[in-house]
């Protein structure tokens, strides 16, 4: 048997009772047992049309002998059941049934991806789940239910933006900091300086000392994420860099040579410890055009960003465009 977490969610007719009426349904199914059920709260929509009516939200701890292929078949029949319409993105809906995690197994397939890729920074996902399972662990972040939801709660309004050369990162800070009215932090000669190494290594222009280079771009970007400094006593507002601070370690695995990479990385340790921490990174991946070196990096931010502890993860594939502003969008509305 696993155990499953599953978020509810209606904003449809009478919601109470609609969720009740749901549960009492799917525990009428011998291989679905309810271990535990949040209560239901009442929240905002997240986007979607804007004058659709407020949700009612919760969290369901269920058991089951199903594989989690079955178990989503069964979730959206469910939600047939109830006249759910899929027409419409974050549109209205009589009855949502997410599944979140199914113990700690990993699963990315068309038809289903587990854990669920927006739990992490979901306000109406977390709230409710900590309430009835705290201690479940999201394999992929590492991060206890608990933990996620204290991040929510704690993290200073930061939203950090990672991905390789070209990616479209600064264009897409730009635009969130004009929609929100975010303070802008730019990078605009990280990413560049590196670039131009790999084009005068290319052309054997230039004897290349990445070492030092690395660190003057590590400790601007972290002089600029010091949370001591005065610009970050303001907790109201948010703010968007179009760089993140561990992807200096993507850059120097690639560039500086193995035996200065325990330096660099203790300089690393050391400056990370007064940085501002991110409420949520969003990944904006796009593979590289142009030198060979430039693809490495890629792949190492990628790397970088999917180990554990990193918190919070939205990631994006392909260049800044309006669907990726609105899926940002969304994820900071529904972290208020």
């Amino acid at each position: 048997m696993a155990a499953c977490l599953v978020a509810v969610g209606s904003n449809l007719g009478n919601r109470e009772q609609t969720l009740d009426r749901a549960v009492e349904v799917l525990i009428r199914r011998e291989y679905l047992q309810l271990l535990r059920r949040s209560r239901w709260r009442q929240t905002l929509p997240v986007g979607g049309p804007p004058d659709q009516g407020k949700f009612l939200n919760g969290a369901l701890l269920l058991e089951t002998s199903l594989a989690p292929e079955r178990l989503i078949e069964v979730l959206q029949a469910v939600e047939a059941e109830f006249g759910r319409d899929r027409r419409r993105r974050w549109g209205p809906r009589s009855l949502d049934l997410d599944l979140l995690l199914y113990d700690r197994l990993v699963l990315d397939t068309p038809q289903l991806t587990i854990p669920h890729p927006r739990m992490a920074w979901r306000r109406f996902v977390l709230e409710p789940a900590a309430e009835i399972a705290g201690d479940m662990l999201h394999p992929t972040l590492g991060w206890s239910v608990t933990r996620l939801w204290e991040h929510l709660q704690t993290a200073m309004p930061y939203l950090a933006i990672a991905g390789p050369p070209a990616a479209g990162k600064t264009d897409l800070a730009r635009q969130i900091a004009r929609k929100i009215a975010a303070r802008l932090i730019l990078d605009d000669k990280g990413d560049k300086g590196v670039r131009t190494i790999f084009q005068l290594t290319r052309a054997k222009k230039i004897v290349l000392t990445p070492f030092p280079l690395e660190l003057r771009i590590l400790d601007r970007r972290a002089d600029q994420l010091d949370a001591q400094q005065p610009r970050w006593a303001d907790r109201t507002q948010w703010a968007v860099s179009d760089f993140w601070l561990p992807q200096s370690l993507a850059y120097a695995g690639v560039n500086v040579p193995a035996e200065q990479q325990p330096a660099f990385r203790s300089r690393w340790e050391q400056r990370k410890r007064t940085a501002v921490v991110p409420k949520l990174t969003v990944l904006l991946d796009l593979p590289a055009q142009g030198p060979s070196g430039l693809e490495q990096v890629r792949r190492a931010i990628v790397a970088q960003v999917s180990q554990p502890g990193q918190g919070p993860i939205l990631q994006l594939t392909g260049p800044a465009s309006p669907d990726a502003l609105a899926e940002v969008l969304a994820a900071i509305d529904s972290m208020q």
